[in-house]
């Protein structure tokens, strides 16, 4: 969730694509990152849905919350259930480790904004904050095998998959 809010909060703003705009880029990261109205800030409670419910793959055991409101895509191999935690404290934790990552990510997230057309052929939110990056690559929350496809910028000799 917190790759989703990051990309929402992101998306807020016009960020220039080109190469030559990096310094742009990474101001303008810099500003919602530090920026302190409650509604305003990444990791804000109302970009978090108001009811979650789990998912499970059952090939892999991976589970995660997804929004309750959303329909859980068509596949067999996918189990959705409600939580039996109330939800005020699922959401809450939710923010709560958004915060924590956002501040251990405070000085990478405005350089991985500047830098990543050194890598790759234009910056979107979309490509350069993916769920892979911010899960594995840069916190190593998640393993690899989570992701079926690599990032924009991601070395084509590397053996993770």
């Amino acid at each position: 969730w917190t790759a989703k809010v990051l990309r929402a909060a992101f998306g807020a703003k016009k960020f220039p694509r080109r190469p030559k705009d990096s310094s742009q880029r990474f101001s303008l990261t810099g500003q919602i990152l530090d920026e302190t109205a409650a509604d305003l800030r990444v990791c804000s409670k109302k970009r978090f849905p108001e009811r979650v419910k789990v998912l499970e793959v059952r090939d892999s055991a991976h589970v995660e919350f997804v929004d309750g409101n959303e329909r859980p895509p068509e596949n067999g191999g996918i189990r959705l259930g409600d939580v039996v935690t109330p939800m005020d404290v699922i959401i809450d934790g939710m923010v709560s480790a958004c915060d924590l990552i956002m501040s251990a990510l405070r000085d990478e997230l405005p350089r991985r904004a500047s830098e990543f057309t050194q890598h790759a052929d234009e910056f979107t939110i979309n490509t350069a904050f993916t769920d892979r990056w911010l899960c594995h690559r840069t916190t190593g929350i998640c393993p690899s095998n989570m992701f079926r496809e690599r990032d924009a910028d991601e070395q084509d000799d590397e053996a993770e998959l």
